[in-house]
């Protein structure tokens, strides 16, 4: 196909086209590029922003010298097209490195579009483990912090309220203190649960996971098996797992005969 250039820009913008997922569309490139040309390997690397590249896609395997090609979007170097020789002794020849040219002019902005949405997903993913971080933070200030001084403060007042005699008006004002502290310290725990589940910092994951199946078990037996992570997981990745088995063990229950 290399003697009808503009077919083969019009198939490749065809399979992008058709792609769905913005992972598929550089396999796409590679794969339609290869066909194409005839050509045994084809390779796309994305830039890094720091000069270097990193592999993102290839097809078939080297054979010969490869040649690279700049891929570039709005002045800037995204990333690069590496393709092969079809032989040590069928060089790439003229017309083919412009039709290669042409197509790198084409595969820019989709390799662009591709880098974004990598950049999407990696900032998503940070924000999440960002936000899960600190609600692990807030609830262990909540519950190793206020939460013990709260109680403290309702054990105080219950002491002073002994040696108040009952007719005096300080008797009633450290009632109106216990009745207080008691709201709030359930207004933390409410907002503790809400947070993040107790159980994953008291008993770990696997430890969590399992006291949750001994509790929704009933007459259906529930095994938990598996290992404790080595070293601490990520909280946006503990929380997960743990709502996920959570929710695979509360369905099995509902649905199951038993």
């Amino acid at each position: 196909d290399r003697d009808d250039p503009a077919g083969v820009l019009a198939r490749l913008g065809t399979r992008m086209q058709a792609v769905m997922l913005p992972g598929d569309v550089l396999p796409a490139v590679v794969e339609t590029v290869a066909q194409s040309l005839r050509l045994p390997y084809v390779a796309i690397d994305l830039a890094d922003g720091a000069g270097e590249f990193r592999l993102a896609a290839e097809h078939g395997a080297p054979v010969g010298a490869v040649h690279s090609e700049t891929l570039m979007h709005h002045g800037d170097t995204v990333g690069r097209l590496r393709v092969s020789e079809r032989g040590r002794d069928d060089p790439l020849e003229p017309a083919d490195l412009e039709l290669i040219r042409s197509l790198a002019r084409a595969v820019g902005p989709a390799v662009q579009a591709v880098r974004l949405h990598e950049d999407l997903l990696r900032s998503r993913a940070e924000v999440v483990a960002l936000r899960e971080d600190e609600r692990r933070r807030l609830r262990r200030d909540l519950h190793d912090g206020l939460g013990p001084t709260l109680a403290a403060i309702r054990l105080k007042a219950g002491l002073a309220a002994r040696e108040v005699p009952p007719e005096s008006p300080a008797r009633g004002l450290l009632g109106e203190i216990d009745t207080e502290v008691t709201t709030s310290l359930a207004d933390v725990r409410r907002l503790v649960e809400a947070l993040r589940p107790p159980a994953l910092d008291e008993l770990g994951l696997l430890g969590a996971v399992r006291s949750r199946a001994a509790a929704l078990a009933g007459d259906l037996e529930i095994d938990v098996d598996g290992s404790d992570p080595r070293g601490p997981l990520p909280a946006a990745i503990e929380t997960a797992a743990y709502r996920v088995a959570v929710e695979a063990m509360t369905n099995a229950v509902r649905h199951s005969d038993g």
